[in-house]
């Protein structure tokens, strides 16, 4: 009998020790426009280019058909905005503690296609509308 109780308060003392890790992550709950969901956990200082890397590195199995060729075509939204690679979580107010929702949004083309070289605005779509 005291065997098994000692094993058991190991086993809750083993759960809680994870949990009280997990207590200071930051958990994302990203929201695909296929209506498919996953929650992810990162450090709370992370930038958004390091969370936009650790969910690409960790894309969960049942997405592999929107899964993007890189971390590069991935955006996140959060509250109605875009969240920039070079802010951190705190600074979107992105904080441990609350259930956070983000929309993650695969776009065609990567960060760095739009901004090889300038644009031509010769070429450019103009508006021809004549307001009165």
């Amino acid at each position: 009998m005291a065997t098994q109780d000692v094993d058991s308060s190991s086993v809750s003392s083993a759960k809680a020790s994870p949990q009280e890790a997990n207590a200071s992550m930051v958990r994302l709950t990203c929201l695909m426009v296929s209506g498919n969901r996953h929650t992810f956990q990162f450090p709370p200082n992370a930038t958004i280019k390091e969370v936009k890397r650790q969910i690409f590195d960790e894309w969960p199995k049942g997405w592999e058909g929107e899964r993007p060729a890189s971390p590069g075509f991935l955006r996140l939204v959060y509250l109605g905005k875009f969240l920039s690679d070079v802010t951190t979580l705190p600074e979107n107010k992105l904080v441990p503690g609350k259930p956070i929702i983000v929309h993650l949004i695969i776009k065609m083309v990567e960060d760095s296609d739009l901004l090889e070289g300038p644009r031509d605005l010769e070429k450019a779509p103009k508006c021809h509308c004549v307001i009165l």
